[in-house]
């Protein structure tokens, strides 16, 4: 087993979770917090019916910008936000400090901390769990810009990329 799945596989051990990566994807009784598209997409149901009462925040765009993301939260959230202030949070949620940390407030979070590189995800899925996932999520991916790496698949309902239900139940 290459080495990225077995690290993979002990952050899910770690949560809690003995089965395959593959069966984390479908199984929704290991999606504690629901299934990605699915939590994220009443995220984005939410923002179009309520636009002031969310503040969506990417990934991407907190390691690209972390200074205006950290900027456009506050102002959301009605704070202020020095130069200075802005600058102490950065440092404090460096990811490299994060790693080095001695002690974390939550054990299982030692296990979350990846590579910090976005889209990192695709590199430790095998192609055939890219397609389960993306097939899942394609639609909102494609709502979020999010650029889909397994092109070719159909699914019955008419989603871009999503597996094959025969895919679906080999899982």
């Amino acid at each position: 087993m290459p080495a990225r799945l077995s690290a993979l596989g002990s952050r899910l051990s770690a949560l809690g979770y003995a089965g395959s990566m593959r069966e984390f994807l479908v199984d929704r009784r290991a999606q504690v917090f629901g299934f990605w598209h699915e939590h994220v997409g009443q995220a984005l149901a939410f923002k179009a019916r309520y636009p002031d009462r969310i503040c969506m925040v990417g990934y991407e765009r907190l390691r690209e910008a972390p200074g205006e993301e950290i900027a456009r939260i506050a102002a959301f959230l009605g704070l202020p936000a020095s130069s200075q202030r802005i600058d102490r949070i950065i440092e404090m949620t460096d990811l490299e400090r994060q790693k080095r940390a001695k002690s974390y407030d939550d054990p299982r979070k030692k296990h979350t901390l990846q590579a910090g590189r976005t889209g990192s995800w695709r590199d430790v899925l095998p192609h055939e769990d890219l397609v389960i996932f993306e097939g899942l999520s394609a639609r909102v991916m494609i709502e979020l810009g999010y650029p889909l790496s397994t092109p070719g698949t159909a699914d019955p309902r008419g989603w871009p990329n999503a597996p094959k239900a025969a895919d679906r139940s080999s899982a």
